[in-house]
């Protein structure tokens, strides 16, 4: 993914509305890890888990407590 250097900017003002205080040469040195994270989010979400039933169903530990006094 080759960003020009106006498109790094844009990427630095929008991370900074985000809280992400980055300069367009710091968004540069992340985008080969961007890239290695969007593929493996790719993989991960590939996975096709329908045929699956969890074994437990999770129920924090709150809404359990106030069922049990409830």
């Amino acid at each position: 993914m080759a960003e020009s250097q106006r498109d790094l900017e844009a990427l630095s003002r929008r991370y900074a509305e985000l809280g992400f205080d980055l300069s367009a040469d710091e968004i540069e040195k992340f985008v080969p890890r961007i890239e290695q994270v969007e593929t493996a989010l790719d993989a991960v979400r590939s996975i096709d888990a329908s045929g699956h039933e969890g074994v437990l169903t999770f129920v924090p530990r709150r809404a359990a407590a106030e069922q049990s006094h409830g």
